[in-house]
């Protein structure tokens, strides 16, 4: 037996599949975007950087304009050349979202000291964005079907000669970015539906505003999305999911797109807004229905329906027709009515005929811009429709439409393009997965045959019944020989590895923890333990004023195996071994029946117990019945050893239900009334009953029986059910490979059940049921199954050791990564932190303006304070030098921060991982020392960046002075100059990341949710709460260090090290001297690093590659919090940790409900 136990994959980390996927995915993105980029470039290589075609070079002009005259004055520009002589307000009469965007990263360019001329940020612009929509494209098609999909369509929509016509270099228009916001749009509104998140959906919301402002073909969002909503309803894919996504999205895009200008109000007043609208208030009225229909009845809810579907209709057109005849809606524009009537523009509007690319598309363009894909588009239309979900309606909607409005217009043939792209990869994906099958067979040696032959032996945690334990009449003697005290650990068997489950505690720490606590003494001078000094006082598993004697008791014996109520330090140690085994709950519930301490059960003792039971209290058991007497004789004389009971206890309560069906079917029907059912599972099974099951109850058996009657079938089949989700979710996992994100049929789960005995075809149709109570989309997935399994079995104590097992496992598998693994890891770490520190530098950096000239307070008189505080430092320095100035040295901050906290990140990532113990903890000394090695690492790098920064942002003052740039710092400080300050530095750094890092480590574990997830508010509010203290406490380090790296000026004092100018300082200004600029660093560092840290974090979330290493702690919520079922109390160590949890579990897998309080006390 000593082998055999619970068995666990181990996945050798040596080549991690998952990191090699997720690296490989990363360098063929890249490279997508290389290519999309490159062969867009053919007009700039043969002859110059130039825009090319009227409308390009209008949309340049005005982005000059812009650019040269900021936004607000190109919002009002009237232009006297455009349409001369008439003119053009431009500003109200373009959609500006392509000159905003030129306009912004030329911005951030001049910035960064990058010079570039605007005509080449919109020459390139549009080859850029192609990789963007390579990358959108890619996330869209891995959404509707698979990583490899994705792979495969970023791959064609970068080379598409569909695209590529309308995003070459220097063909500057609206199409050039507007395709990668389509494309982008559409890949949030899928998480949107996926999630029914109304984060999703307002991000969908933004991006329809940027495309909004980008292209007038944002029309065709507007429309497809409500149609996908419609079309969902129609089929019965209705959801909540659905209801959150839209209304979310409808509400805010709404109000975002009217702020365009030249959109105006436009969606509330055109029609070709209007059918969203109308699903929008349709989605209200059927989620109105719905919740009516609750607590109607049938006849109620037909009469209810009508009339207020009869009233709303008739409301709606009316009010409809009459705002159109009052001319407040305004009918189909000319353009868009074309697309329905071919032959309307050619009549009644003949400028937009004359235009070619408005004219009908012949066959041959289809394959002119399509190429191979126009023949794999089909089979993906096909594979979507066979593999039908909420998401792939939308692909198909999307295919259909879009092919028709290709087929109208040749300018269309963009929208088409991107769609065309996705089902061909997904029938090139499906084709690859089907014939690059590995259908070979595979060889099994010996040995694998062996451990095959082991694990069918082994399929119970015993082989056989252990009598020879059991036979001995004593229990503490029973007890002593499974668990002598010198045994330090319970061990299980995981392939093959030995791993901890859960440390015993130390002889002497039990003495000191029983000593506490043990209020007796026997004549002899021993000290023992009352049962309330246990159960109550120690454990806490009844209230010290309110409780049941006779539950106290039983609790009480079952460690009190002598049986003379006294508990003996013996005695707790035993207990304390025996909380330790893998099958406590069943040692445990046998210890409270055998009463009189023989290692064996009577018939009195086991119906004594279980006449105490809150449950037979409701419904009475009949021990005069069959299956008491197979147990325990015809006259209950037989006794029942360990091993028997476990049958007995898991079967009983079966029987309990069996019995309480039969005395509800009075008539003899074989079924019982829907509420019936009901208080039957709420009083026998209400262990098992997850709050989602027990509120739909009786919604659930309409499709049981279909007359609100439940039969015996039924009944059984549904207790079946909910006793073996964990099966079920095996099951599940069986059909995806472990995935969780993947839905899937009816049909999968039944032919899947077929392995597995124990689950029938009406648990199936049960099961199903319960997931269409949550949504009709006729698909189950793993979130589905996390709602109806019963709490409590999520949560058994065995449960929680293996977590805590498999958790250490993992960590020491992590540390046999190859060298090459750890490299890619920490260069990925340094990519990201340097994204990272970018963006928290820029969105803080007039604070550290201010902050650097409050501490240096120069100006052109000697003696004379420029700024007061840091507010009139702002001021002036906005008043006088303008916007620019605040942002002044922001090029070598840069330059410098974006190493300097790749640097920082990286190390600390890096050195935690080092100086983590095995069990996967780190020490506080630890932590501070990693955060202290962090800061110090990147002194080296930062110091020159930090003279150079400070002496660009105090070149401003001096009105009149010499221009100051980066090399002419560099010029006169030479090499070692550079480095002037470092030892402030030293001290300024080490002690801010020994404080910072420990202190968000902590304060984001307590402010993680209850699965031990961060939502991205809390880790801003971590990271920014623990800025605080990190930037305050050495600011006289700081202080010293701007002294030391500032030039000093003709009067002032020239400070000839650390210790003079810290000397100097104090002697001359005071000590409040050392806290000048406090403030401002503090509201500069903390949002910095609350900025830094959350871009960090959400980085690593979203482009997360696998090297095979340990996540970030909060970036995934746990599948069960280990922490709330172990014991938080510090004298709960050992086996006594899952004391609480134990006893819980026997409650709720054997439902051995003891009541805990006196009802007549109170």
């Amino acid at each position: 037996m000593a082998d055999a136990g619970v068995k666990t994959e181990i996945r050798s980390s040596m080549w991690n599949p998952g990191g090699l996927q997720s690296l490989l995915t990363f360098v063929i993105l890249t490279l997508t975007w290389i290519v999309a980029f490159s062969s867009r470039l053919f007009a700039v290589i043969r002859f110059e950087s130039i825009i090319h075609e009227f409308d390009p070079w209008f949309n340049y002009r005005a982005t000059h304009y812009m650019v040269e005259n900021g936004f607000y004055n190109f919002l009002n520009w009237f232009d006297d050349r455009a349409w001369y002589p008439l003119g053009r307000i431009v500003g109200g009469t373009v959609y500006p979202g392509l000159m905003v965007t030129s306009g912004t990263i030329h911005w951030v360019l001049s910035h960064l000291n990058i010079p570039v001329h605007i005509r080449d940020v919109c020459v390139f612009l549009a080859p850029i964005f192609s990789g963007l929509t390579a990358l959108a494209t890619y996330f869209f098609t891995k959404e509707v079907w698979s990583k490899g999909a994705g792979l495969f369509a970023a791959c064609f929509i970068a080379i598409v000669p569909g695209y590529i016509s309308r995003s070459v270099a220097g063909s500057y228009d609206n199409e050039g970015i507007a395709i990668f916001a389509l494309m982008f749009t559409y890949y949030l509104w899928i998480k949107a539906v996926k999630t029914g998140s109304v984060f999703w959906a307002v991000l969908t919301a933004l991006s329809y505003f940027y495309m909004v402002s980008a292209w007038g073909g944002y029309v065709f969002i507007i429309n497809l999305i409500p149609l996908h909503v419609f079309v969902l309803l129609l089929m019965g894919r209705y959801s909540r999911r659905i209801f959150i996504a839209y209304t979310s999205f409808f509400i805010v895009g709404l109000i975002c797109s009217m702020q365009i200008p030249f959109v105006g109000f436009q969606p509330i007043k055109t029609s070709e807004h209007m059918a969203s609208a109308g699903v929008f208030a349709l989605v209200i009225a059927y989620s109105a229905l719905k919740y009516t229909q609750s607590f109607l009845s049938k006849a109620e809810f037909k009469y209810f329906f009508l009339v207020s579907a009869a009233s709303a209709a008739g409301f709606i057109f009316c009010t409809v027709v009459g705002l159109t005849w009052a001319g407040y809606i305004h009918p189909w524009s000319g353009r868009f009515y074309s697309l329905w009537d071919t032959g309307y523009a050619k009549i009644h509007i003949p400028i937009i005929a004359s235009v070619s690319e408005h004219q009908p598309t012949t066959w041959v363009s289809f394959f002119f811009d399509l190429h191979i894909l126009v023949c794999a588009f089909p089979a993906g239309v096909w594979y979507c429709v066979k593999e039908v979900n909420d998401e792939r309606v939308f692909v198909i909607l999307y295919a259909i439409f879009a092919s028709y409005f290709a087929g109208v217009m040749v300018r269309l043939m963009l929208t088409l393009t991107p769609i065309v792209c996705v089902l061909a990869a997904i029938a090139f994906s499906k084709t690859f997965e089907i014939y690059l099958k590995d259908d070979s067979p595979k060889s099994s040696s010996k040995e694998e045959e062996e451990e095959k032959k082991q694990d069918n032996k082994n399929d119970r945690l015993y082989d056989k019944p252990q009598d020879d334990v059991f036979k001995i009449k004593s229990p503490a003697a029973a007890l002593s020989k499974i668990l002598p005290v010198r045994v330090q650990h319970v061990q299980c068997d995981m392939k093959s590895k030995k791993i901890e489950l859960l440390k015993r505690s130390e002889h002497e720490q039990l003495r000191e923890i029983f000593a506490k606590y043990a209020s007796g003494t026997t004549s002899s001078g021993e000290q023992f333990m009352t049962y309330s000094d246990l159960i109550q006082k120690y454990l806490q598993l009844l209230d010290i004023n309110n409780y049941d004697e006779y539950t106290l008791s039983l609790f009480g014996s079952s460690v009190d195996t002598s049986r003379d109520n006294m508990i003996s330090y013996t005695e707790f140690q035993a207990f304390e071994a025996l909380l330790c085994l893998p099958d406590a709950m069943y040692a445990l519930a046998f210890q409270i029946f055998d009463r009189n301490g023989n290692g064996y059960i009577t018939g009195d003792e086991f119906q004594d117990i279980i006449n105490h039971t809150t449950l037979n209290r409701e419904i009475p058991f009949d021990f005069n019945c069959d299956f008491i007497k197979l147990h325990f004789g015809k006259d209950k004389d037989r006794k029942v050893t360990y091993s028997e009971f476990t049958q007995l206890i898991h079967d009983f309560h079966e029987e309990h239900a069996l019995q309480a069906f039969r005395k509800f079917d009075k008539k003899n029907t074989g079924s019982i009334s829907a509420k019936d059912f009901e208080y039957l599972m709420v009083t026998l099974k209400s262990f098992l009953l997850s709050e989602f099951v027990q509120d739909n109850l009786i919604t659930v058996t309409v499709g049981g029986g279909g007359h609100r009657h439940v039969s015996y079938a039924y009944f059984s089949a549904f207790v079946s059910l909910l006793n073996n989700m964990e099966l079920v979710k095996k099951l599940y996992l069986a059909i995806t490979r472990g995935n969780r994100n993947v839905e899937v049929t009816k049909e999968e789960m039944l032919y899947q059940a077929q392995e597995f005995a124990q689950i029938t075809p009406l648990e199936i149709d049960i099961l199903c049921q319960l997931v269409g109570i949550q949504h009709q989309t006729g698909r189950i997935n793993f979130e589905d199954l996390e709602v109806i399994s019963p709490i409590e079995g999520r949560e058994t104590p065995f449960t929680l050791q293996m977590q805590i097992a498999e958790e250490k496992l993992r960590f020491e598998q992590g540390t046999e990564r190859t060298p090459l693994l750890s490299v890619l890891e920490s260069g990925y770490r340094f990519f990201l932190g340097s994204i990272a520190g970018a963006t928290g530098a820029t969105a803080v950096y007039p604070i550290d303006l201010v902050k650097t000239r409050l501490q240096n307070q120069r100006s052109a008189m000697v003696g004379e304070l420029m700024y007061k505080n840091s507010w009139d430092c702002f001021n002036k320095v906005l008043r006088h030098e303008g916007a620019r100035g605040l942002y002044r040295g922001l090029g070598p901050q840069l330059v410098g921060v974006c190493p300097e906290k790749a640097i920082k990140l990286t190390m600390n990532d890096f050195m935690r991982d080092q100086l983590m113990n095995k069990d996967g903890s780190l020490p506080l000394w630890a932590e501070m020392v990693a955060g202290g090695t962090a800061g110090a690492s990147q002194v080296m790098f930062t110091n020159p960046l930090e003279i150079v920064k400070i002496r660009l942002q105090v070149a401003g003052e001096i009105v009149g002075g010499a221009r100051v740039s980066a090399f002419t710092v560099i010029k006169e400080l030479g090499i070692m100059g550079l480095y002037k300050g470092s030892r402030a530095c030293f001290l300024r750094d080490i002690p801010f990341s020994a404080i910072y890092f420990p202190a968000y480590a902590h304060v984001k574990k307590m402010l993680a949710d209850e699965n031990g997830y961060n939502h991205p508010g809390t880790l801003l509010l971590a990271a920014t709460i623990a800025g605080m203290p990190a930037a305050a406490i050495p600011t006289p380090a700081d202080v010293i260090k701007t002294r030391l790296q500032v030039a000093s000026r003709k009067g002032q004092t020239t400070y000839r090290g650390l210790m003079h100018c810290a000397q100097t300082i104090l002697r001359e200004e005071g000590f409040s001297a050392f806290w000048k600029g406090t403030p401002a660093r503090v509201l500069r560092s903390s949002p910095q690093f609350g900025v830094t840290l959350l871009t960090y974090e959400l980085l690593q979330r979203t482009f997360r590659i696998d090297f095979g290493g340990r996540r970030p702690e909060g970036s995934e919520a746990s599948a069960t919090k280990i922490e709330e079922q172990l014991s938080r109390n510090p004298d709960h160590i050992g086996g006594y940790r899952l004391a609480k949890a134990t006893f819980a579990g026997m409650e709720a897998k054997f439902g051995l409900m003891l009541p805990k309080f006196n009802k007549s006390v109170g």
